[in-house]
């Protein structure tokens, strides 16, 4: 039997040689009669037979990749896949196989972690001082025990005898002779850990190197001659073994652990959304999600997590499961997207001899032309037809940036949230998470700037959308102003959407909210002779605005606040001088001649620096 033969040639002492080739064959033969645990052990004898043969290694490797993978076991098949891409050339058609392969594991690897290790955090800082106390001390106990017995192992292979474990845990210090003591190798990662700081502390960072205990290789101040000394210090003294330095690290501050809980609940919505759409692990998925559920999460994933557990359960054919969360969702979110899709699932519209891509096209260009509720109106028409294709992310992510035109911050931030959670594994769904979390907290101040922090300014002119000819108009009137007073380089003009009811007229490129003011006056008064011609009045409220309170106009859909604030007030024609008047008012009051002539003359001076800007502005 080819099993005895392969046995017989492991045990012959002239193949030694071959036997990463023996254990791989034995490996195979295992696999092959479905005894996996019997064919891992094998194809790990092989990695440890290791003489030459990479591409042999590099078989072992990615087979265990791949049953780590069969098994849903997601992170160890990447450390696997990682270990099988350092045994091939890099490049390589392979490589780049196995690159791909490996990459696709990142996501859940990296929220698997995430989930795993906030958990544990979260946890443990729940406990009580006494509970944490008795948890880490079981830690510690159990970290020293296996120290020194791996220390009292590596002794007696030494030759050194019991006697010298008492000294392998003592602090080293500098100067005068070496205290008795043997050399031997931790193997623990805490000990490793310990007697790397220690290492540093001795010689500094130093390269492997020839030589490298030479005075000139050193990077501190300990002379090349002292030699390590050992301090008889307790074992329970050590940092390491000591409960206390593990509990001084697990967070209090609420902040801190509420960010905890936020990427911990994301990381099990992602996981969730993984385990569903990229491998199909149904299981694995309703898991993810239901402990998710479990911990009450933030409302944006609440909805989203349970529509995700309805079609998981369906596809799992699990009739009651998916029954709970439909009617969950059409009773306690009945107003939600959700509910409208359960509602009408089979909505379809006439079919288009167009494809997908030339519709996305076409609304693009509407949305560039700024036709805001066409696009989201269409895209909830595409979305429905194209349903379960790739295409309906685009049109989700082109929906919500059509929302944030029309409706503002709060609504893009909402539509935002459902394109991240519905579609997480798209190219458009990562992008709207993206924003979601980095523009959307930048987009959220809404406080108005000073005029006095602005560089640019902007004159504006609001209409009813249904002004066509006014717009028309008075964008005429304000583009032949520019021409008149050659400020074509500088200044444009533009029409701008603010909301389904509103569009703003805005002369742009003044240099302070003063010139805006003044520029929106002198279009107010009736026109000299030589310039009626060229020019014509324009006697409509106007608004001057730096161009960062214009942004945030837009963005959270304020102007009236703006408009109410006292300093931002919009200026009617003749404000000006009605503002003259109320000066020369008040200075009649004045009981001080003197003062009152000085006031009087220099109001004459800005009256006329006010009269030179008005021809000029």
């Amino acid at each position: 039997m080819l099993l005895e033969l392969l046995h017989d040639l492991e045990k012959d002492r002239e193949n030694r040689p071959f036997l990463d080739k023996i254990y791989n064959a034995l490996a195979d033969y295992h696999r092959n009669t479905t005894r996996d645990s019997l064919a891992i052990v094998y194809y790990n004898k092989s990695i440890q037979s290791f003489k030459e043969d990479q591409t042999l290694q590099s078989i072992n490797y990615q087979t265990l990749a791949e049953m780590k993978f069969d098994k849903a076991e997601y992170k160890q098949a990447g450390a696997y896949y990682d270990s099988t891409l350092t045994n091939l050339a890099e490049n390589s058609k392979k490589w780049r196989r196995i690159k791909k392969k490996r990459e696709n594991l990142d996501d859940v690897i990296k929220y698997e972690d995430i989930a795993s290790i906030n958990d544990s955090i979260l946890r443990i800082a729940k406990m009580s001082d006494s509970d944490k106390l008795a948890f880490f001390k079981a830690y510690t106990d159990d970290l020293k025990a296996k120290a020194i017995a791996d220390s009292t192992a590596a002794a007696k292979l030494s030759n050194k005898g019991p006697g010298i474990v008492n000294n392998e845990f003592a602090k080293k210090s500098v100067g005068g002779p070496s205290a008795s003591g043997g050399k031997f190798y931790f193997y623990t990662p805490a000990t490793v850990a310990y007697g790397k700081v220690e290492f540093r502390k001795l010689w500094g960072d130093r390269k492997l190197e020839d030589n490298w205990r030479r005075s000139e290789k050193k990077s501190n101040g300990f002379d090349q001659d002292q030699e390590i000394i050992m301090d008889t210090t307790p074992i329970a003294e050590l940092e390491i073994f000591n409960p206390q330095t593990y509990i001084e690290e697990i967070p209090s501050d609420p902040k801190v652990l509420d960010s905890l809980t936020i990427d911990r609940d994301f990381a099990y919505y992602q996981l969730g959304l993984i385990y569903k759409e990229k491998f199909k692990e149904y299981d694995l998925a309703t898991n993810r999600l239901e402990k998710l559920l479990a911990y009450n999460p933030q409302e944006r994933l609440v909805l989203p997590a349970k529509y995700n557990l309805y079609k998981i359960y369906g596809l799992l054919e699990n009739q009651t499961s998916a029954q709970k969360y439909k009617d969950d969702i059409l009773n306690n979110h009945s107003d939600s997207r959700y509910a409208e899709i359960l509602r009408n699932p089979n909505t379809q519209l006439a079919s288009d001899a167009s494809s997908p891509e030339f519709k996305y096209n076409a609304l693009y260009k509407a949305f560039e032309a700024s036709q805001y509720a066409e696009v989201i109106k269409k895209s909830d028409g595409y979305i429905t037809l194209y349903n379960g294709t790739d295409i309906v992310p685009k049109f989700e992510l082109l929906k919500a940036t059509a929302i944030a035109r029309q409706d503002g911050f709060q609504a893009y931030k909402k539509a935002l949230n459902f394109v991240s959670l519905t579609y997480p594994n798209s190219p458009q769904g990562k992008r709207a998470q993206q924003l979601y979390s980095t523009t959307i907290p930048r987009l959220e101040f809404k406080q108005f700037v000073p005029d006095n922090q602005g560089a640019n300014f902007k004159l504006l002119y609001t209409f009813d959308q249904n002004q066509d000819d006014e717009i028309s108009d008075i964008k005429k009137q304000l583009n032949a102003a520019i021409e008149y007073y050659t400020y074509q380089e500088k200044m444009f003009v533009s029409v701008d959407y603010y909301n389904p009811s509103t569009t703003l007229v805005v002369v742009h490129g003044l240099d302070s909210k003063l010139g805006a003011q003044g520029l929106g006056e002198v279009l107010s008064k009736p026109q000299k002779q030589a310039r009626k011609d060229k020019i014509t009045s324009i006697t409509k409220d106007f608004v001057g605005i730096s161009s960062e309170n214009y942004q945030i106009v837009q963005i959270h859909k304020n102007l009236e606040a703006y408009r109410l604030n006292p300093k931002q007030a919009p200026v009617k024609p003749e404000s000006a001088a009605k503002k003259t008047a109320v000066k020369k008012t008040n200075l009649n009051k004045s009981p001080d001649p003197d003062k009152k002539k000085a006031l009087i003359e220099k109001l004459k001076r800005q009256k006329k620096a006010g009269n030179s800007k008005k021809e000029t502005p």
